[in-house]
Order: C-alpha cells, then structure tokens, then sequence
C-alpha cells in the first residue's frame, strides 16, 4: 500500500507499511527567529532613550508615543497648516507595524504632512510601504508628504529602492515649506 503524499506524517511511532520507527518532528527554528530574538535582546538592553527635538515656532503635542522599545511619534501641528511627524527609533518589522495605523489616521486627516526621519536609525521594507500607503492617501485627496533630513544609510534605502522620485526629500524644514507653497 503506498502512504498518501498530502496526510501528514505521523509524529512519533512506527510507519504502517515498512516498520521502520518515524522521526520525531519538531517546530522548525530559522536563522530569521533566532536574530530577531537577539535583536530584541541588545534592544532591551541597550536602551538609550530618545530625545524629543523641537524648533522654534512648534507647537509640541504627543499624540503618540508606540511601541516605545522600537519607536515613538511625535506629531506637531505648526502655524501655516503643516502637520509635521518626527518618528524616532527603528522602521523595522515591529516599528513598521506599530505606527501604520497611526500614519494611516494623519494621511487621512492632514494635507500638508512632513515626516522627520532625522531619528530613524533603521528602514525596512515594511517602512517604506507604510511611507508609500500614506502618502498615496495624502494625494488621493489632494494633499502631499516629505520627508525631512534622514540618516545616511536610511536616505540610501530611500532613494535605492526608488522612494525619492515618489515623496520627496529635503534636508531643512525651510525647503519643506516651499514645496507646500508651490
């Protein structure tokens, strides 16, 4: 008698057909699992906190502070309708999905959204789609998103995989302001 291909193999005991004792099967473990745990470990341990910078004419409201192990949001409304967004930590995975829902609700709710990457030490793909979402929600109702100042190496994630020639970005809040005004 030929076993089924699609039954799943027994656990643990002898195989109808030959007698021959069946492996014991285990949940397999990646190489991914074991980095992210690690991952989560250092993070734990070497947290260093975050510092909160704002500029003059800001008028700082927390709106949002997820995840505070990976990243935290900060949204500040300033005077000439420019909503703008400073994220600090890591856009990865976890990050990425901590804040979707909260990009989300200022894409639906804002027009003129700056997103400030200056304390984004990480990009991930998942990121840059929660980047992408948000401002295809933000031109859908005639609105637009930059992004201000990021760090070398996320700035070099941005503009390998093509990011820049969708939301644009600039290195100082003045330049921000003028791409509004247009």
């Amino acid at each position: 008698m030929r076993p089924n291909v699609l039954s799943p193999l027994p656990r643990k005991g002898r195989m109808a057909d030959t007698g021959q004792q069946t492996p014991t099967f285990k949940a397999p473990v990646t190489l991914l699992s074991y980095i992210f745990d690690l991952v989560c470990f250092l993070n734990s341990i070497f947290d260093l906190g975050r510092e909160v910078k704002t500029g003059a004419g800001f008028q700082r409201r927390v709106v949002c502070n997820v995840a505070e192990d990976v990243i935290s949001v900060d949204i500040v409304d300033l005077d000439n309708g420019i909503t703008n967004v400073l994220v600090s930590g890591r856009m990865d995975v976890q990050g990425a999905l901590a804040v979707d829902k909260k990009f989300s609700t200022i894409a639906d709710e804002k027009k003129k959204v700056v997103i400030d990457l200056s304390q984004v030490t990480f990009l991930a793909s998942l990121g840059i789609r929660t980047l992408i979402m948000s401002c295809k929600t933000l031109a859908s109702k005639g609105g637009d998103m930059v992004l201000l100042n990021p760090q070398p190496n996320v700035e070099k994630v941005l503009r390998t995989s093509g990011v820049d020639t969708v939301i644009q970005i600039v290195r100082d809040m003045n330049a921000a302001t003028a791409i509004f005004s247009k």
